[in-house]
């Protein structure tokens, strides 16, 4: 997650608004034949702004998953040009997220924080965006924990189990700490 930080991310406000503006109208010129032509505005927007190495990550991922969906929906509907809308619209998530995903979530609490919004509002935003990486820690450890012991093959009881017992400790330790 520290690899998407943006060194000088934009203003958090600019950073929640402008993913949504950019996907909205990226799905109403979703038909149109200049929307590939609104995705690469788009990307050359951002990496303008600083986010250049983040939207060639994000392309990188979004780009084969883009065409995964396209392959599918090729298969369901035997047409190119939907197959081609698909994998645009899978690449304009992709791209129009950048702007939230390199925000630091400290500095979106701090703007909410600032415009008014109660306290328990930003400290529940903050949990929740900072819980994904709680998660990978965890499911990191718990991986070399089952490489330590040599297990290898059994999910349930080696890998679920003793995830899902630390999520709650967590959960219960935030609980009683707010």
């Amino acid at each position: 997650m520290d690899r998407l930080q943006a060194k000088r991310p934009l203003y958090p406000l600019v950073s929640v608004v402008s993913p949504l503006v950019v996907l909205v109208v990226g799905l109403l010129t979703a038909k149109s034949p200049c929307f590939p032509a609104y995705i690469v505005a788009v990307v050359l927007l951002y990496c303008a702004f600083g986010l250049a190495k983040q939207a060639v990550m994000s392309l990188a991922v979004f780009i084969p998953v883009s065409l995964v969906f396209a392959l599918f929906s090729f298969l369901f509907q035997r047409n190119f040009s939907a197959a081609g809308q698909m994998a645009g619209r899978v690449i304009l998530l992709g791209v129009s997220a950048l702007p939230m995903v390199t925000l630091p979530p400290i500095n979106l609490t701090r703007c909410i924080a600032a415009l008014g919004m109660p306290r328990i509002i930003t400290l529940g935003m903050l949990i929740a965006i900072r819980f994904v990486p709680v998660v990978q820690g965890e499911v990191g450890r718990v991986r070399e924990a089952m490489k330590t012991r040599g297990v290898r093959h059994s999910f349930y009881r080696t890998f679920a189990v003793p995830v899902m017992i630390r999520l709650i400790n967590i959960s219960d330790t935030m609980a009683l700490s707010l």
